[in-house]
């Protein structure tokens, strides 16, 4: 509820849409593939190269006292984001989640929680145990290695949080709110995440975690 002046004026709010807009970005094949022949043979094929790929799905489920319709300050909209790898080869994964206001100048995006599956992410970056989720910088970084597997729940709800005042909140009167979902893989060996996630600095605790997680991370590709 916000008020004004003592007055209740919560019926008289707009309430305030709902969308999700998922957005893959596949890191595309990384690989290599080994070919040879002779000057009587042809089309010999001796290797495909790898490929690594992902998918992100989305669902929405209907909670009795909140319309998915339009939300107020305070309501969860319970939003399932799955994370599906599906890769041939051993392969390092990262998420990124941005809320996002339309038609609100200078929005606040910190009035928008993202409510994170039960112990699917982690504070902080255990030495001794893999297969979780670590948030450091605008990234989420999967702690392990991964192929194809089955999807894993990493996001169960949407919460909006409001405004600090009436003026904060009620400029997001009417408004629709988009949550863009980023997936990005890329193949362990020869970890080529050093030179394509620039945002992972050398020397970090993250950094020497996903390295250590890397077959022949030091391993040179010869020409």
């Amino acid at each position: 509820w916000i008020k004004r002046s003592g007055v209740n004026i919560n019926k008289k709010i707009k309430r305030i849409a709902i969308a999700s807009l998922c957005a893959l970005i596949p890191v595309g094949a990384l690989g290599f593939g080994y070919f040879t022949g002779g000057d009587e043979k042809k089309d010999i094929q001796i290797a495909n190269t790898l490929t690594v790929d992902g998918s992100i799905e989305v669902t929405t489920t209907r909670e009795t006292e909140v319309s998915l319709a339009g939300i107020v300050p305070g309501d969860t909209i319970n939003k399932t984001i799955n994370i599906k790898p599906d890769s041939t080869a051993e392969s390092l994964m990262r998420v990124k989640i941005q809320p996002n206001w339309e038609g609100v100048e200078s929005p606040n995006i910190s009035n928008i929680k993202i409510v994170y599956a039960d112990n699917a992410v982690k504070e902080e970056l255990n030495s001794s145990e893999n297969n979780y989720w670590y948030k450091e910088g605008n990234y989420l970084y999967y702690i392990g290695k991964v192929t194809t597997q089955d999807a894993m729940q990493l996001v169960k709800g949407i919460k909006f949080l409001g405004g600090t005042n009436d003026e904060d909140a009620n400029k997001y009167q009417g408004k629709n709110l988009k949550i863009n979902v980023t997936l990005e893989m890329i193949q362990c060996k020869y970890a080529p995440f050093k030179t394509r996630w620039t945002e992972v600095k050398e020397g970090t605790n993250l950094y020497n975690k996903l390295n250590a997680l890397c077959p022949e991370a030091d391993t040179k590709v010869e020409e």
